[in-house]
């Protein structure tokens, strides 16, 4: 029988280079599938956190100890709320005094806002007026350097108190009325006595403002036609 032959070395080695090609190959695909498939999870993973713009995030501040305008101290992330008065109350008189009908206080509710309104002490079951809020009997017979602690301001709603906020003050006479001054667009209305629980809709239903409309005139035009003068004609004088 013949001798069977044995493959030659050259033969062995190109086999085994390709073999070698060959899964080197297979492990470079597998190895950037998983890359890819890592991207695409850690894409998806973040993608949700990314804000494309401000349209679609609403009633986040986005400041960790923010302040909405209220002055209310707000979080990260949470709505903007706050109380219904805007500013911080001020109870102290513009300057300390005796004061009464005749020589009467000031005061500012709001030092951002610069409306003072006078106050005085009236005689016993007497007023000052209705432009004077009155202070109680007896508040100031040495000296007052504030309102009674009892005196507020009530706010309108979704309206800034520059534009409307009422002055209730109680009266000492009768403990269920209370005098109440409204502040339209800065103008304090007339002082007057309704009950107290009178609400701003109801106590300032005809406040007004200081707005006056001016109706538009057209300017006067005459029908006649313009005439110019005549041109003068100087004649000489005849001597004779």
């Amino acid at each position: 029988m013949p001798e069977a032959r044995r493959p030659s070395t050259r033969f062995v080695i190109t086999g085994t280079v390709i073999a070698v090609v060959i899964i080197v190959a297979i492990i470079i695909v597998a190895s950037r599938g998983d890359d890819s498939d890592s991207t695409s999870s850690a894409a998806t993973t973040t993608s949700g956190f990314v804000i494309q713009s401000p349209a679609t995030v609403t009633g986040i501040t986005g400041v960790t100890g923010a302040s909405d305008s209220t002055g209310s101290s707000v979080a990260a992330g949470t709505a903007t709320t706050g109380p219904a008065n805007t500013y911080p109350l001020v109870r102290t008189l513009v300057a300390t005094g005796k004061f009464d009908c005749t020589a009467l206080g000031s005061w500012q509710p709001f030092a951002e806002i610069q409306i003072a309104l006078p106050v005085g002490e009236p005689a016993a079951n007497l007023t000052c007026g209705d432009t004077v809020l009155d202070l109680p009997e007896g508040f100031c017979t040495e000296a007052c350097s504030e309102v009674p602690a009892d005196w507020k301001v009530v706010e309108d709603p979704g309206v800034t108190p520059q534009a409307l906020m009422l002055i209730v003050a109680p009266t000492e006479a009768d403990s269920n009325t209370a005098q109440f001054m409204c502040i339209k667009d800065f103008v304090p209305q007339l002082k007057q006595i309704l009950p107290a629980a009178t609400s701003i809709a109801d106590a300032c239903s005809s406040a007004t403002s200081n707005s006056v409309e001016i109706p538009y005139v057209p300017p006067v035009t005459s029908d006649i036609p313009y005439v110019p003068p005549p041109v003068s004609v100087d004649i000489p004088s005849s001597s004779g």
